[in-house]
């Protein structure tokens, strides 16, 4: 029986649909192909490859400059393709950390050794809630934020208030024998010169709150509309200011070598602690030469005047004297900063002291305060740092302020655990708190000298410390700076 032309018709049908299924099988495959081609030529055209060693155990974080979201998260070696760009770089170990800022570009391979560096360890100074520090070499000023005195330390340890009747906000320093403060309500200046306060008359009205700077040994006040300026103790002479926006007053001027820096911060209504902030540059004369507008929590120069630190977002970007950013700190969440000397700047991360170099673009992990770090303020010689921290309880607000030796100087052991142990009241009621500046001292407040001593020496046998090497400072009820 012969096939009709119909009957052959599904079978001249389905060979057909195997025939273009193949055809458009094979050309799919072939499309694909050119996609996936084109996408690793694109990504080696715009990526490159970041290759990090360090020691086994230690952590590898590598964030994009500006964001939060992690990239890389891993432990040991790690190498990771990455598209062209700025990020942090971020390698802990169990007790320090260090980090960089790193940059990416397209078609390249990038290696680096990475090991932090074991920390420092933070020495017990005393349990105070201080501001405004100058640290000489056996000489010390800080302001106790609880009663706005300004308090001396010299070498016996003991520390005396300047002058009892003069409520202070803050002091700007030029070196242990000079500062100049300003009073708690902003409308009177004086010099503090070796301890001892002297009024500053200036040419603006009495009862008139004022801003000002001292750097490069001159003087800058301002009182939002007018500037004055005074150098080594001579007669104020007016600033010459550029064309600014009236409305909008002068929140500080600062002299910068022959030049002067001021800021303007505009009201800011989103309830923030950052400013949106002008700053300008210009000469003696009035002449702006930059300016930059950036929102603002704080800044800080360098001491030769060449940088200048500026933390605005959870962000510290260093820029040069001509408002040109140079580089940004490789951490979020950064504050504090202050400048160590003229290429290393410190600053804090929530409890972790950094330090980052201009001159190596690296970021290293010093130590850890016992909680949130609220200042940092180095020795004159550099050798040193303090850092002022907070911790927030629950029904309390406890401070301390504690010191680490960059030259890796070890104190005695009980100079680490002071602050485990106090301030602390005993059964007597005797309220026990330390001061460690040039050497340790138990100081004491309560109904009786004798009652708190013996609660002192009790207090030292019981945290097995050397009583011998500590000195006991009674103060009477309401005398103590505490």
């Amino acid at each position: 029986m012969t096939r009709t032309p119909i009957e052959d018709m599904p079978r001249q049908l389905v060979a057909s649909i195997r025939q273009n299924y193949k055809k458009y099988f094979l050309g799919g495959l072939f499309f694909i192909f050119i996609l996936v081609l084109l996408r690793l030529v694109i990504t080696y055209l715009t990526t490159g490859v970041v290759t990090i060693n360090t020691d086994t155990g230690n952590v590898v974080r590598i964030t994009k400059l500006g964001k939060t979201d992690t990239i890389v998260d891993t432990i040991g070696k790690t190498s990771k393709r990455l598209s062209s760009g700025s990020y942090a770089l971020i390698v802990s170990s169990r007790l320090g950390g260090t980090g960089q800022l790193i940059t990416v570009k397209a078609r390249s391979h990038k290696t680096l050794s990475v090991n932090p560096a074991d920390p420092l360890a933070p020495e017990s100074v005393m349990p105070l809630d201080t501001s405004s520090i100058v640290v000489g070499a056996a000489q010390m000023y800080y302001i106790n934020n609880s009663d706005n005195l300004l308090y001396g330390v010299d070498k016996t340890g003991v520390p005396k208030v300047v002058n009892a009747d003069t409520e202070l906000n803050k002091v700007i320093w030029r070196n242990i024998s000079y500062g100049v403060a300003v009073s708690r309500d902003n409308e009177t200046l004086y010099s503090v010169t070796d301890g001892t306060l002297s009024q500053i008359n200036t040419p603006f009205a009495s009862k008139t709150p004022v801003q000002f700077s001292f750097n490069n040994n001159t003087l800058v006040i301002t009182d939002g509309k007018r500037a004055y300026k005074q150098i080594a103790g001579s007669s104020f002479s007016e600033v010459h200011l550029p064309k600014i926006d009236s409305s909008n007053p002068l929140a500080n001027i600062e002299s910068v070598g022959d030049s002067s820096f001021f800021v303007v911060q505009n009201k800011n209504s989103s309830g923030s602690d950052e400013e949106d902030a002008k700053y300008i540059i210009f000469d003696n004369n009035g002449v702006q030469t930059a300016s930059l507008e950036v929102p603002t929590i704080s800044y800080q120069w360098s001491p030769d005047n060449k940088y200048f630190a500026l933390t605005s977002g959870g962000l510290t970007t260093i820029y040069t004297s001509l408002l040109k950013s140079d580089a940004v700190l490789p951490s979020s969440n950064t504050a504090n900063a202050s400048w160590l000397n003229n290429h290393v700047v410190l600053y804090s991360v929530g409890r972790d002291l950094m330090s980052y170099d201009l001159n190596t673009a690296q970021a290293i992990k010093l130590t850890s305060a016992d909680s949130l770090i609220t200042s940092i303020t180095p020795t004159e010689d550099s050798s040193g740092v303090y850092v002022g921290s907070e911790r927030r309880l629950s029904s309390d607000t406890t401070h301390s302020l504690q010191r680490i030796n960059l030259s890796n100087k070890q104190a005695p052991a009980y100079a680490y655990t002071l602050g485990v142990f106090f301030p602390a009241t005993t059964k007597t009621s005797c309220h026990l708190g330390y001061i460690n500046f040039t050497q340790p001292i138990i100081t004491m407040t309560g109904s009786t000298e004798s009652a708190c001593t013996a609660s002192a020496i009790a207090e030292l046998q019981q945290d097995q410390l050397p009583t011998a090497a500590f000195g006991l400072l009674y103060f009477p009820i309401g005398e103590h700076q505490e």
